[in-house]
Formats: C-alpha cells, sequence, structure tokens
C-alpha cells in the first residue's frame, strides 16, 4: 500500500526498502520470498563487513556474488544507503569496533568502494557513507569515530582527504575488470580517456600501459615514484590503495595541505556532495551526519 500510495502521488519517485545492515542475507532473503521487490524501484542494503573479509577478499568473491545474484533474481539494481569504517582504537571484537587509525578508516573505506564498484555485472547505483562527523570524541568508542570531519563540524580528518581523492580520480569512471599487478590486484577504471589503476599490497606493484608516462598517488594524493618501461609501469606499494593515472594528459592533482572548510551542520540531514561526487553513479550522493 505505501509503495502504491508514493506512486500515485509522484510516479517518477524512487521507492526502495527499508535496508538491513551487517549483511543479514537471511533476512533478506525472507523479504524477496515474501514478493518484497515488486514494492521497490532498487534494492537498499548496508553492508558493513568484517575486516577479515575485505583482507581476505571473501567481500568481493561471496558478499558482492551474493548481492549480484538477488539482482540477476529481482532485475533489480543496488543503492547502498549506509556504509562505513571507525577509525577508533581498535580491538579484537570485528563488530562495533575501530580499524585504528584515520588512515587505516580511508584504507577500507577505499577498498570496499573500489571492489564494489569494480564487480562484474553488479550494479550498484549509489553508495552513501556513514558518517560525515564524528559524533564524540572519546577514541576508544567506535560510534563515535565513523566520521570524515571530528565533532567540532570543522576538521577534516584524513578520510576526509582520502574521500575527495577517491571522488577526483575516480567520478564518472568505468571499470574495466581487473589486472595481476604481481604484489597485488589492480582494478582498472578508465575516465574520458585517462586510465586509472587502484591496486594495494606490499612490494612492487606492475601494470601493463601504453602510455609513455604515468604518476602514481597515495591516498591523500602525495605523488609516488613512478617508473614506465617497456610498456610497463612500476609502484611500491606498503598496503595502503594507491592509484595510477596513465594518459597524454596529465591528471590534476589535489593539494595535500588543509582541504575546503565542511559545511556547516544541520542536524540528523543527509548532506549531497559535502565532498566532491561519490565514485559511484552519477546522481546525488552524500553522508550521513
Amino acid at each position: 500500500e505505501t509503495y502504491t500510495t508514493i506512486k500515485s502521488v509522484d510516479p517518477t519517485a524512487t521507492v526502495i526498502n527499508g535496508a538491513c545492515s551487517n549483511l543479514d542475507l537471511s533476512w533478506f532473503n525472507d523479504f524477496l520470498t515474501q514478493g518484497g521487490a515488486q514494492f521497490t524501484d532498487a534494492l537498499a542494503f548496508h553492508p558493513y563487513v568484517l575486516r577479515a573479509s575485505l583482507d581476505n577478499g571473501n567481500f568481493q568473491k561471496l558478499d558482492l556474488a551474493h548481492f549480484k545474484d538477488i539482482q540477476l533474481r529481482t532485475g533489480k539494481s543496488f543503492w547502498f544507503t549506509e556504509l562505513g569504517w571507525s577509525s577508533a582504537n581498535a580491538s579484537n571484537n570485528e563488530f562495533g569496533s575501530g580499524v585504528g587509525s584515520e588512515q587505516t578508516q580511508a584504507s577500507y573505506m577505499i577498498r570496499q568502494y573500489i571492489q564494489t564498484l569494480s564487480y562484474a555485472g553488479l550494479n550498484v547505483e549509489h553508495i552513501f557513507w556513514y558518517n560525515f562527523r564524528n559524533d564524540g570524541t572519546d577514541l576508544n568508542n567506535a560510534e563515535n569515530n565513523y566520521g570524515l570531519i571530528l565533532s567540532d563540524w570543522k576538521t577534516p580528518k584524513y578520510t576526509y582527504v582520502a574521500y575527495q581523492q577517491m571522488a577526483g580520480h575516480l567520478t564518472g569512471a568505468v571499470s574495466q575488470g581487473t589486472i595481476d599487478a604481481g604484489a597485488g590486484t589492480s582494478y582498472r577504471f578508465t575516465r574520458n580517456g585517462t586510465t586509472v589503476d587502484v591496486v594495494w599490497g606490499n612490494g612492487t606493484a606492475n601494470v601493463p600501459t601504453t602510455a609513455t608516462a604515468a604518476q602514481a598517488y597515495d591516498m591523500a594524493g602525495n605523488k609516488l615514484a613512478t617508473t614506465v618501461t617497456n610498456g610497463q609501469i612500476s609502484v611500491a606499494l606498503t598496503g595502503d590503495p594507491v592509484y595510477i593515472e596513465h594518459t597524454t594528459a596529465p591528471f590534476n592533482s589535489r593539494t595535500t595541505g588543509a582541504p575546503p572548510a565542511p559545511p556547516a551542520g544541520n542536524g540528523g540531514a543527509i548532506v549531497a556532495n559535502p565532498v566532491p561526487a561519490s565514485p559511484s553513479k552519477p546522481g546525488v550522493v552524500g553522508a550521513y551526519r
């Protein structure tokens, strides 16, 4: 009844389901079995995952495969209406714990976005990051530290800058699949004639190119030593994601100084584009406050 009422008022409105989190696919499958998909235009989900699932590849091999299966069964695309990582101090508890630092928070954020957006055949139309602002100041409280900025509404975290850089590299980009880079898997995208490889791991990454010049950047936009020899780009990796751009037109890197001041707060609203547009799909995206 709710779906038909909304459509009677605005036939163009996009109606999505109430989302579940922590990959509760049992509940979600019950929702689908009872015919829930026919009353949605897209499927909403909050894919909070275990750190280990990103570290060992199961998020991509198992979890995203399940989402693709659901998409094939229903014919509906996904909106990931909430996901996030906390920069609070880490503990042995996978659920309700921080990852230990702002840099590690940024690393998990980028890896989850990249693996989601590059998964062949899975259409995730929008991704909403939780949270825009830290809810408190206790570094031992995970719920206090999901933000891109501190609780003072004005101090950007490392994650804020990393989100800017991710958006700058990947807004409008199209996934081209993966490449074995030796030290890790490279997720390849193209953006208006520019090839962007996103790779993480330890050791030297080697990716093929037809360009004669390339430049690698860390999560904060700092340039990294990059060599191009015999059609191969080589970059040293130290664990966190690195962007490698190769094209005849150089990438206009963002500065690594103080980023623009975050906008003033307005309670619990969703902010459209508090940082540059998400690399999910074109449209309004943002972060929960």
